[in-house]
């Protein structure tokens, strides 16, 4: 039986990305909860800020910016409005945009930034 430590970082314990990856859905999650209003919108610029430094820091991770599309364009399927709001404020198509013509990823991944830069247009 593989212990909880081992599951995720292989060495004891996780590793950054590991640790990123659950804060990524474990935000995303908090956020879809919560009740709209200022506190949301506060909670979904902090995630989408965090989700950006994140997939800036860790460009060749495929794992990591799978997730962080999908935590993304989930955050627009709970409020449209406020997460497009959010999210052109802080650059993500610009940041997607990037990714889709510099970096190798995989076409599923390409095909959702594709989508959710165009959400965003």
């Amino acid at each position: 039986m593989i212990s909880d430590k081992m599951e995720f970082g292989g060495k004891g314990g996780d590793s950054s990305k590991d640790k990123s990856l659950k804060r990524i859905l474990k935000q995303v999650e908090r956020v879809k909860k919560m009740k709209s209003g200022d506190l949301r919108n506060q909670r979904m610029e902090e995630f989408i800020r965090f989700v950006l430094d994140t997939m800036k820091k860790r460009r060749s991770d495929n794992l990591l910016q799978s997730t962080s599309i999908w935590a993304l364009l989930s955050l627009v399927s709970v409020d449209r409005h406020a997460a497009v709001q959010v999210m052109l404020k802080a650059g993500v198509s610009a940041v997607l945009y990037d990714m889709i013509k510099h970096e190798h990823l995989p076409p599923p991944t390409k095909k959702y930034a594709s989508e959710l830069i165009s959400l965003l247009w």
